[in-house]
This record gives structure tokens, sequence and C-alpha cells, in this order.
């Protein structure tokens, strides 16, 4: 990632069985948004797991920001989170994505299930 000169953050660093790893990961996730959000003016593309990224662009610190982000979301879990706020950016629907049922699903299934 680096070589190609992406940002990322490898969130299992400062993992604790002390505290909830979805509290860590929110934490991380907040931490870097305003990493980027203070540092550049560039829009930013968020592939999201769970909803758990768009669901704190949506917060009240990061609303002033919310029109910088572009999200996709890739779970049908997230989907029905997201479903419980109002959205104030794009959002692309993956985790229904004829994609994901035709190609995504049997590719799982053959290497969870093979034959």
């Amino acid at each position: 990632m680096n070589k190609n000169q992406y940002n990322y953050v490898n969130s299992h660093e400062g993992y604790s069985t002390d505290t909830c790893y979805d509290d860590i990961l929110k934490k991380e996730i907040r931490k870097v948004f305003k990493s980027l959000l203070s540092n550049s003016k560039k829009p930013i593309l968020l592939l999201d797991d769970a909803a758990k990224g768009i669901s704190i662009a949506h917060e009240d610190y990061f609303k002033r920001y919310v029109n910088r982000f572009k999200c996709v979301e890739l779970t049908s879990r997230g989907i029905t989170e997201l479903n419980r706020i109002e959205l104030f950016c794009p959002v692309v629907n993956v985790a229904t994505s004829n994609a994901k049922k035709k190609i995504e699903a049997p590719l799982m299934e053959n290497q969870w299930f093979p034959n």
C-alpha cells in the first residue's frame, strides 16, 4: 500500500481483549477520517463493510464534511444499518448486486463447501 502511495491503517494494531473490537475499529475510523479531512480537500471513496464508516461519516462531528464522501456498502447487514439513518452522501449498494449473488456467493460456497 505504501509503495503505491495509498494511505492505510492496520486496525488490528492496538487490539486488546479488554476492549470490544468494534469499539477499537470505530475509534480508528474516526482517527483516519480526521486525518484525511484535515490534510486534504480531495473526495473520499469509502468501501465499507457493515456500514461502520458510513455511519461515522454521518455523526455530528463529520456531517459538515459528508459531501466529500462517496461510499460503497458491501454487506446486507450494512444496508440494514443504513436504512436506519438519513444519508447525505451517495452510497452504492453492492450487497444486493447481481455480481455478489451470482459470482461471489458461488465462489464462497465452493470455498467453504467444496465438492
